[in-house]
């Protein structure tokens, strides 16, 4: 019995034992405290010089940096079509032929007082060569010469629609058979290999442009560098703005003439 006694009171003794040891540990501190001991921690940055760019930001039309739309000024019927939409052409190549039995022209008739004239024109020529003939007989017959090929070339050109010079082949308004009244638009020539755009901006705008100002556009996920080429220094009195004209290197074509894209206009920095 006493065995029992002494065991239950080694118990005892040894809970309270360590009972007591664990309330010694200090109690945990509370941030407010571990502040006023060791201060608020901060992170330190080299301080670094940071650009600031201003951008002003406009929608405009991209078209060639030459662009032409030819017609004719007589009307009829479309006969033939020489080129199509994408093809590079060459100045004065014929692009759109119409029909040569006008009435109103007399193609033939111009045609064929030319092809004589110019038969006659040669004979008399070497006539005047070999001495038999007059130099007043030769030129009445040359100007009667000029005045038929002028004609000719004139009915020719309203007949036979000519690309004004070279480039791309960017719009085709008509097709073989058509018939099209005079001064009615045919087709587009572009030089795409430069695309400007003609941007209007405000009058409180206008002071903050200056030729050569970087200009960015972007097309088909690809970005395109260009600059200010020219700035009106007067209002147009219709639209009440004036125009900025930029203009983007395209030496592979990838921009679009007639495009209505998003251009940036670099105006600060520093």
């Amino acid at each position: 019995m006493k065995s029992i006694v002494k065991l239950v009171s080694a118990i005892i003794f040894t809970t309270l034992f360590l009972t007591s040891c664990g309330d010694d540990k200090p109690d945990a501190k509370s941030m407010d405290e571990i502040r006023k001991e060791e201060g608020i921690p901060v992170q330190v940055e080299e301080v670094k010089y940071q650009p600031f760019n201003k951008y002003l930001t406009f929608f405009s039309k991209l078209t060639g940096i030459k662009e032409a739309t030819k017609g004719s000024i007589v009307g009829g019927k479309i006969e033939k079509i020489n080129a199509l939409v994408g093809d590079y052409v060459r100045e004065k190549q014929i692009i759109v032929e119409f029909d040569t039995y006008n009435p109103g022209v007399q193609y033939e008739q111009a045609k064929s007082a030319y092809e004589n004239l110019k038969k006659n024109y040669e004979r008399v020529k070497a006539l005047l060569e070999a001495g038999e003939t007059s130099q007043a007989n030769y030129d009445a017959i040359e100007t009667q010469y000029i005045v038929a090929k002028r004609n000719y070339e004139s009915v020719r050109q309203m007949l036979f629609i000519e690309a004004p010079f070279d480039g791309i082949l960017v719009d085709m308004k008509v097709n073989v058979g058509d018939n099209v009244k005079g001064d009615v638009p045919l087709f587009t020539v572009s030089q795409t290999n430069k695309m400007r755009s003609k941007i209007w901006v405000s009058e409180k705008e206008i002071s903050q442009f200056k030729k050569g100002m970087k200009a960015i556009t972007e097309y088909n996920g690809q970005q395109f560098i260009g600059k200010v080429v020219e700035i009106s220094l007067a209002m147009d009195p219709a639209k009440q703005a004036f125009f900025v004209e930029v203009e983007f290197d395209n030496p592979k074509g990838t921009i679009k003439s007639g495009v209505t894209n998003e251009i940036r206009i670099l105006t600060y920095e520093k």
